[in-house]
């Protein structure tokens, strides 16, 4: 809350205009309840009397959601009633007098909330026509008393200094506290705060007695954004152009629309109390007293359902999210056991799912081998029958994905060393513990990503649909009696990302190496995408391509609904923040990115020069003269460069779609050596899978999006990109909190930078200099971990932390790895090495990351077979392709070029010789006299294998469309891409892809994937057939 001074209050209550929210400061937080708490006596720490707000206007800090329990009436009263509080006898005439002017600014106030409740009323059949009574009853309320509105949490009243939360819904009641923390202009330690362990807040009891300051009109803005695609979406009223200011109040609304805008999308599932200036200490009491209570509470009610729930085979169990880890890039991952199970995170509300039961197997040790491999963790027959029961859920491929508190970057930067210090920890706790673990089953999964894109025959038009939330609940209510002839273990499960219109699927269970297990691949993506596409609107469908070719234009809209790019997380010119996954983690990581770096990302991808492109191209589509933040002077201070098509938001690289594919190997040690054998491949893939041509409405002269979205998350500070001095180490940002001023030759989102192996070849082609975290790897040697093991840790924790949980500073290191994950997880790199999660039956696994999405399933079946077949080739056949890094390095950048299939030749090792040569794409997988090609040897090891005549004929498909790829037989989905926007009758040759070029574009690649339209040069002949017969 903000305070003002005494004399500007008086002077709003005496004409009856609005006051900020008025509370005294508080250090830890001000929290009390009125009503049945059942013996829970006003503990909370609240702000005690000493009222300063008449010496530092502030601003508002983000907001908070502190969970009470269930079915119970929560409400916070203001610091500001005399008599109310225990305060010095000195503090008494200044707390009256607050209490006073509030009373006087409370009735003025009155009188306009009965005209806003009016006002309403007069609208109630315009907002019948998209809402139901319910909502609009909440809208009137909302518009009565200008209440907070959050996702799936009911309505917020704001009262003033009183925060009363009214909960609407009876069968999943949370009551929630909403905080609003202060950051003074003055430092907190002048503010003067009693230790709150001192006193306690005597509650006020009479609800006419409460301030009623603070009015934050946005009842209209709300019923406006409620509807989203025709469904109820709550949201938080933005502070600009909802509150209506005064001239004095203008500077403190722009703090507080900064801060509404971090806390559009928050919902927390533990009770939390955050603020700039707290010491971490007080924090953790402040947390600490309320979340034993809310523990509690939750612990009893969730016994209580369990217990009723044992014994029905089927029946349905609410489950909140578990805490799961890094699954991949975008992935979110679910833990209940060994059962797979479809949650739905987007809403942050508790969701109803049914339990399901794997199919029969010989031996429940088959059960008990399966690991989790893209988010899919398996329970034996004999734990199957046990209660689903779910803690709270995080991951993606991103990063950790929580539920909870977001810290700011200033506060997130003060814990990074903390984080690195217990990150290494939870490492080691895993290592000694799992470091013999052997015997695990080759199994595997991939993850696919959609997008989804609304088509206008009309209109000639396509945009994207930002509809990810209502969608992923749709798919979350998927039976088996959508599949028919499946089981229900082999549902998939579908995750968000980081786009609001993309989707992430997984496979329901996880994919064998023999000949049947390889063959299901392609059933299982398509039913991936049935699933998908039968719970979208007819015009809308799912289409797996790497870029949306006009995201971020000016000149037209591209979603759907638009919005207007001014987001206050991204300070895009191109880009809204709406087009942001709703979870509040990923807004946060999008500015935190920005802040920590000191602006914002800079992409330039070089255009592609056709007969009538611009010499220079300078584009004209850049809003070069928008002034609505200060980083909007960079693109013409030089960070567009002239020939490149200028991108500035994370959400270009994010906002890509890809193919991702996780191994799970026997042991560690054969994790390693899968890892170090598939480095050399990565480019490879890369090049043969390219799909990306285009960005921003341009046709761009590289094929793939990997330096895209390297540059996208690029958080390196000046300095530590050469662009500054060394020197500057001393300056607050310059560097990494807490460790030394280096360069980091490289964004987090990169090509891997060492070889695992602890053996000579490895370390021989180790040929780039690592940098360290030095205190890391130290830490790492003394506890036993090898050279390698111990540089690759410590070479990812030189960087920060991007995201902070409030919720998730002090953790168990023995079972948590958030704190390892959370630096593990945003290492971007081509290949990720991935220690055992919490738990029992989850092997060490490696991540195959640089493969572009593909048109059809069919493509993505065969590269992702492919892998799957060289990983079995690199362990039976005893293969070694080591070469040196440095050039591993140049192979990626050489296979983003244009066309890199017939123009680009790559390194490899020839043979058993460890000396490298050049080679041509299709050498490298067909062979030549001295290099034996990773097709036949794929074909070699396919014959020790008791296969069918069939089943060898449908791997051979696979292996046939990989190789005619990898030799320009048939172009790959960037050529194909290009080749159509150039051959269509409205391109002008300028590089431009217009409104009309993007809609005829995706409606064809839309019925090519339906087997509707053939793709000479593109996919095999008789696609369209084969499409049709599956």
């Amino acid at each position: 809350m903000c305070s003002l001074p005494l004399t500007l209050v008086r002077a709003r209550a005496e004409r009856g205009c609005n006051a900020l929210p008025l509370l005294a400061h508080a250090r830890e937080a001000a929290c009390g309840a009125r009503g049945r708490w059942h013996g829970l006596k006003a503990r909370h720490l609240c702000a005690e009397g000493r009222v300063r707000g008449a010496q530092a206007a502030s601003v508002a800090r983000p907001v908070d959601l502190l969970e009470l329990g269930p079915r119970r009436e929560a409400l916070l009263e203001g610091a500001c009633g005399a008599g109310h509080h225990e305060v010095q006898v000195r503090e008494r005439e200044v707390a009256h007098s607050l209490h006073v002017a509030a009373l006087a600014a409370g009735g003025a106030l009155r009188e306009r909330a009965a005209k806003r409740r009016r006002d309403a009323l007069a609208r109630s059949a315009e907002l019948r026509a998209g809402l139901s009574m319910h909502e609009v009853r909440r809208g009137h309320q909302a518009a009565e008393t200008g209440g907070f509105r959050a996702q799936g949490l009911g309505a917020r009243v704001l009262h003033g200094a009183e925060l009363f939360v009214e909960c609407m819904h009876k069968e999943d009641a949370e009551l929630v506290c909403v905080l609003l923390l202060v950051r003074a202009e003055q430092r907190p330690e002048t503010i003067g705060l009693r230790d709150a362990r001192e006193r306690r807040l005597q509650l006020a009891r009479h609800e006419d007695t409460a301030i009623r300051i603070g009015r934050i009109e946005g009842h209209q803005e709300c019923a406006q954004r409620i509807r989203d695609g025709g469904r109820h979406v709550p949201v938080l009223g933005h502070a600009r152009g909802i509150i209506e200011v005064v001239g004095e109040e203008r500077e403190a609304a722009e703090a507080l629309h900064d801060t509404v805008e971090e806390a559009v999308h928050v919902r927390i599932d533990k009770a939390a109390v955050v603020g700039r200036g707290m010491g971490w200490r007080a924090l953790k009491r402040a947390r600490t007293r309320v979340v034993r209570q809310v523990r509690a509470r939750r612990s009893a009610g969730t016994r209580r359902r369990a217990k009723e729930a044992q014994g029905v085979p089927g029946a349905e169990h609410v489950c909140a999210p578990e805490k799961v880890h890094d699954e991949g890039e975008g992935a979110y991952k679910r833990r209940s056991g060994d059962t797979p199970v479809n949650v739905d995170l987007s809403s942050r509300r508790l969701v109803r799912v049914r339990r399901r039961r794997h199919a029969a197997s010989p031996s429940s040790a088959a059960f008990d081998a399966r690991p989790e491999i893209s988010g899919v963790v398996w329970r034996s027959p004999a734990a199957a029958a046990a209660p689903v029961e779910l803690a709270p859920a995080r991951d993606t491929g991103m990063g950790l994905l929580s539920l909870g508190t977001p810290l700011a970057w200033p506060d997130a930067r003060e814990l990074s060393e903390h984080v690195r210090v217990h990150g290494i920890e939870q490492f080691l706790a895993i290592w000694r513990r799992l470091r013999e673990r052997h015997g695990d089953a080759p199994l595997w999964g991939d993850e696919l990503e959609y997008m989804v894109v609304a088509l206008d025959p009309e209109q000639k038009t396509a945009r994207l649909s930002l509809r990810q939330g209502e969608i992923l609940q749709r798919l979350a209510q998927c039976r088996g009696a959508d599949v028919p002839g499946a089981s229900s273990a082999d549902l998939p499960t579908f995750h968000p990302e980081y786009g609001r219109y993309m989707i992430e699927s997984t496979p329901g269970r996880p994919f064998g190496v023999s000949a049947d297990e390889l063959l299901r691949v392609e059933r299982d993506m398509l039913v991936r995408r049935r699933l998908t596409r039968e719970r979208l609107r007819p015009n809308e469908v799912p289409m797996t391509i790497g870029s949306f070719p006009r995201l971020g234009v000016t000149d037209t809209a591209f979603t759907d609904p638009p919005h207007e790019a001014h987001g206050t997380a991204s300070h895009s010119l191109f880009l809204p923040d709406e087009i942001i996954n709703t979870h509040v983690r990923f807004p946060t990581l999008t500015a935190n990115i920005r802040q920590r770096r000191g602006s914002k990302v800079r992409i330039n991808v070089p255009i592609f020069r056709d007969t009538h492109t611009p010499r220079p191209f300078v584009d004209p589509t850049i809003p070069w003269e928008r002034d609505l933040f200060a980083e909007d002077s960079e693109a013409r201070e030089g960070a567009a460069w002239a020939d490149h098509i200028y991108m500035d938001a994370m959400g270009f690289g994010m906002g890509c779609c890809c193919l991702q594919v996780t191994f799970q190997a026997a042991s560690m040690d054969e994790a390693r050596k899968l890892y170090d054998q598939l480095v050399p491949l990565t480019p490879l893939f890369l090049a043969a899978s390219a799909a990306s041509p285009t960005y921003r409405g341009y046709l761009g002269d590289v094929d793939a999006r990997w330096d895209v979205i390297s540059a996208a998350v690029d958080d390196r500070t000046p300095a530590e990109r050469g662009e500054a001095p060394l020197a500057a180490a001393g300056t607050p940002g310059a560097h990494n909190s807490n460790t030394q001023a280096r360069r980091l030759r490289k964004s987090r989102y990169g090509s891997v930078d060492s070889y695992l192996g602890a053996n000579d070849a490895a370390r021989a082609c180790n040929d780039v200099p690592l940098e360290v975290n030095e205190g890391v790897e130290q830490r790492l040697r003394e506890a036993g971990v090898d050279a390698v093991l111990a540089a690759h840790v410590g070479h990812l924790f030189v960087r920060d932390p991007l995201v902070i949980f409030s919720e998730n500073v002090d953790l168990d290191d023995t079972t948590s790895v958030d704190h390892f994950e959370n630096l593990q997880s945003t290492n971007w790199q081509t290949m990720r090495f991935k220690p055992p999660p919490p738990g029992d039956s989850i092997g060490w696994r490696v991540e195959f990351r640089p493969m572009e999405i593909q048109l059809t399933d069919f493509e993505n079946a065969a590269f992702s077979v492919c892998i799957a077949l060289l990983t079995r080739v690199i362990l039976e056949l005893g293969v070694d392709w080591y070469m040196p890094i440095s050039l591993v390095d140049e192979n990626l950048q050489r296979a983003q070029r244009r066309d890199a299939v017939h123009t680009q030749r790559f390194h490899f090792r020839r043979g058993d010789a460890p000396a490298t040569h050049e080679y041509t794409l299709a050498e490298l997988f067909h062979g030549t006299d001295d290099l034996p090609g990773l097709l036949p040897l794929v074909r070699r090891y396919l014959d020790t294998q008791p296969l069918e005549a069939a089943q060898r004929a449908a791997l051979d498909e696979y292996l046939d469309l990989v190789g005619a790829r990898a030799d320009g037989r048939l172009m790959t989905n960037a050529a194909y891409i290009r080749q159509f926007v150039r051959s269509h009758a409205a391109y002008r040759h300028d590089s431009v892809v217009s409104d009309e070029i993007n809609y005829d574009l995706l409606s064809t690649l839309d019925a090519i994937e339906r087997g509707e339209k053939e793709a000479p040069g593109l996919l095999p002949a008789g696609f369209a057939a084969r499409r049709q017969g599956i």
